[in-house]
């Protein structure tokens, strides 16, 4: 083929190609434009030629400038170059396109703690710590310490993010590694979401041999773990749709690097430090530790959104009573060596707030709250808070609304949620339709978690303080899910069975689980915890509310919580109906079925119900609060929603006992909440006959994970389409029910796969919340089933009003 240039113009093509200084003498010429780039982002940029062939990489910006001014060049070079049109003299020049804002964090860290700190989640909480002023993970599987503040975002060019790596003792082990997992998003548009139950990002790591790894791409070279710190430095440069990614570690004198390119919304998302391994638990000291230090991050690709920093004040939840506020605040773990304590502020809800000081509490250092008692509170208007707390140097704020208690003629509306399995977390769709719907008063019947919550198992040891901390990393997901609904009007939350770690849970009276009880089983009755872990699992739930309605301790020093309430005219009793239960292999054989004297509420809270149920001071209506329905209001159960029978574990059995209660809830005409069951049901009790006791209302779980059914006269198989399971039967104790309306979940939903849409396998497994409207006027209640995903969409049979009555 016949060379189409001269030799003068191939030494100028040459020259143009190899010597920047050339275009720093071109009259308009940038002054320091490198001329030749290796990496894949300036192969794109400056353009690929080719001719006869052979590829060549030119930097445009000085060919185009040389062309300008040698036309004889420009034409030569005309075949091979894709130049940057140049405008017309006659035109307005382009406006220079704005720099991109660079979004930025870096770390601080100091002292040694378990909590890293507002701006980290950690995954989980239990195997992170600061020790010195470095963050300190054992190397197994999946463990990740999540940055809140900062995330990759938008439609930058390019980030950097930085930290320093050290594996402690003897180096790394085979399938060991560390360094950065990006692009952390989840199946639901929630960044909290994305922190438990993330299903894409990419890896960027320092292997155990020294390798660095970048999705598949792996270094040639390698470093040696056992020489010291590593710095590793990752670098994201994009080019339209796609990222390159590269990865570079430098310890002392020596650097190695590899790089892959990813779709550009491959790359975005949260980004987190990562310590992994093989294993998804330690045995012994098996596992390295990584020590991490110096983390920062920077670029038009970093988006800051400090917003999104979780503590050390999580959140707050208040009850108000008789003119008695009480108020408490949870803490994040920051050590249970110092005294802490938080400041009570209020203001006016009108005007500019003045704020004054009205009380100071210590925190609990095993449950991590401060709770604050105000007596002589101004029922009848609103008022702002803030609860204040110093850490570190720096001040810290929480704060709501202290809502004006509903008058006698206004209605009451109570939100009732139970059962969150925790795979919906945190639910944005169902908060933000609560908040709009705005109820006065809200009300968590039990398994506010469940021992799966977050992945990495659950700590049953006799070790307190560990397995204080393994509930409080799963029980913090409730608060952050809530607490934008809690700081704004009272609250009851109620411990259940998986609150304080057992599957099923008979407290025989508060007493510890038996030796040679199954703990999968717990049908002796008692608690599997010490007796120090469930009274601060229970504080952390029920601390805010009025004081206990009697004084006395368990054997294992559990106390009783169970209480009465009375705001807007509508008087609530708070029972423990697991506390006292006797546990039923715990009888005779011969009377287990029955439960032939058995303890339900037990003698104390019993005698309590009583007062309550004939005392109407400041009530108008009456409503009972507890943790699962007295009857067995489901039939079938299990994987494959098969036909069971059973009923120790419901508020059906012991029989007697169950009878006392509702002959005591129906003859006060109190409305019976619960939830326990993972279904929806609005019923009427009865005893001896169909609808001689009172209503309860019993909600789905917020995301159901063991759905249950009520379909009455199915043995197995799916019922048929639109059958109708309302009416009057017999539960499986021979309680007579009649069932007004009931939320049952899809046939086969057990049997989702979790690649399945987290929101779609909530919705066909029958999820959703109850809403009750008190009309104190009228003595009735708006009884309400909303199921999860389409907004406001309510269960078959929903609403209904029903006439509970008042004061007989």
């Amino acid at each position: 083929m016949q060379n189409p240039f001269s030799m003068k113009q191939l030494f100028l093509l040459l020259a143009l190609v190899l010597t920047p200084s050339l275009a720093r003498g071109v009259p308009n010429g940038p002054p320091d434009v490198p001329s030749i780039m290796t990496d894949e982002k300036s192969f794109r940029t400056l353009g690929f030629v080719e001719r006869a062939g052979k590829a060549f990489r030119v930097d445009l910006k000085q060919t185009s400038d040389a062309g300008r001014n040698d036309p004889k060049v420009a034409a030569s070079l005309a075949p091979f170059l894709v130049a940057k049109p140049q405008p017309q003299t006659e035109q307005e020049p382009k406006a220079k396109k704005p720099s991109k804002r660079l979004g930025g964090y870096q770390s601080h860290w100091e002292g040694t703690r378990l909590w890293i700190g507002p701006d980290w989640w950690a995954n989980p909480m239990t195997d992170w710590a600061l020790r010195n002023g470095s963050v300190i993970a054992p190397a197994l599987k999946d463990r990740t310490l999540c940055l809140l503040p900062a995330e990759l975002s938008g439609d930058g060019e390019a980030f950097e993010a930085s930290v320093e790596v050290e594996a402690l003792g003897q180096g790394a082990q085979k399938g060991e590694s560390a360094g950065f997992r990006i692009g952390r998003r989840g199946g639901i548009d929630d960044f909290r979401h994305a922190l438990i139950h993330a299903t894409h990002w990419i890896d960027a790591t320092l292997r155990e041999d020294g390798r660095l790894r970048v999705g598949i791409s792996i270094s040639d070279k390698s470093l040696s773990l056992q020489n010291g710190p590593v710095v590793l430095k990752l670098s994201g440069q994009r080019d339209g749709d796609t990222v390159e990614l590269t990865l570079t570690a430098t310890q002392g004198s020596n650097t190695i690097s590899t790089q892959q390119s990813f779709a550009t919304k491959e790359v975005l998302g949260g980004v987190a430090l990562l310590s992994n391994g093989p294993s998804l638990r330690a045995v012994g000291d098996a596992a390295t530790q990584f020590a991490f230090r110096d983390f920062q991050v920077s670029g038009d690709l970093v988006k800051e959104t400090p917003d999104r920093s979780f503590g050390p004040i999580l959140w707050s939840q208040y009850s108000l009573s008789d003119d008695q506020l009480r108020l408490q605040a949870q803490f994040a773990p920051l050590g249970m060596r110092a005294d802490y304590e938080a400041e009570l502020w209020t203001a006016d809800v009108e005007g500019t707030p003045q704020w004054a000081k009205i009380a100071t509490a210590p925190m609990d250092k095993r449950s991590r709250t401060v709770t604050f008692t105000v007596n002589d509170w101004p029922s009848t208007t609103s008022k702002l808070y803030q609860v204040r707390f110093g850490w570190r140097g720096k001040p810290y704020v929480w704060g709501g609304r202290v809502r004006r208690e509903p008058n006698a003629d206004e209605p009451l509306k109570l939100g009732c949620f139970s059962c969150d399995n925790g795979y919906l977390f945190p639910i944005p769709a169902m908060v933000a339709q609560v908040q709009e719907q705005d109820p006065d008063m809200v009300y968590f019947a039990g398994d506010q978690i469940y021992e799966s919550y977050g992945g990495f198992g659950v700590n049953r040891s006799d070790d307190t303080e560990a397995a204080m901390v393994d509930f409080l990393r799963k029980y913090y997901q409730f608060g952050w899910t809530w607490r934008d609904v809690l700081r704004d009007r009272p609250s009851v939350i109620l411990p259940d069975d998986h609150d304080v770690f057992q599957g099923n849970l008979w407290g025989h009276g508060g007493r510890a689980l038996p030796a040679g009880d199954s703990k999968n089983t717990w049908t002796l009755g008692g608690y599997v915890m010490p007796g120090d872990w469930v009274q601060a699992v229970e504080k952390i739930h029920v601390g805010h509310l009025p004081a206990p309605a009697v004084d006395m301790e368990s054997a294992i020093g559990i106390k009783p919580y169970f209480t009465q309430m009375t705001y807007g005219g509508v008087g609530f009793v708070i029972l423990e109906d697991r506390k006292f239960k006797t546990g039923p292999l715990s009888l005779p054989e011969a009377t287990r079925q029955e439960g032939e004297g058995a303890d339900l509420l037990g003698e104390a809270q019993e005698a309590f119900l009583k007062r309550w149920a004939t005392d109407w001071t400041g009530q108008q209506m009456k409503c009972a609060l507890s943790q699962t329905i007295f009857c067995t209001a489901a039939t079938h159960t299990g994987h494959n929603l098969k036909r069971t029978r059973g009923y120790s574990d419901s508020g059906a059995w012991p029989k007697a006992a169950r009878n006392r209660a509702v002959r005591i809830l129906g003859d006060c005409n109190a409305l019976a909440i619960h939830g326990d069951q993972h279904l929806g049901v609005l019923l009427r009790h009865g005893v001896d006959d169909f609808d001689d006791a009172g209503f309860a209302f019993m909600v789905p779980g917020t995301a159901n994970g063991f759905p249950r059914a009520w379909w009455p006269g199915v043995n197995n198989g799916a019922p048929q389409p639109d059958q109708d399971f309302t009416g009057k039967f017999h539960d499986d104790a021979g309680h007579p029910i009649n069932v007004l309306a009931v939320g049952n979940p899809e046939y086969a939903s057990n049997r989702l796969p979790k690649s399945e849409d987290p929101m779609m396998i909530g919705y066909r497994k029958g999820s959703g919340y109850g809403m009750v409207e008190f009309n104190k006027n009228e003595g009735t209640a708006k009884v309400s089933l909303y199921r999860l995903g389409n907004q406001g969409e309510m269960f078959p049979g929903f609403p209904q009003t029903i006439a509970v009555g008042g004061k007989p």
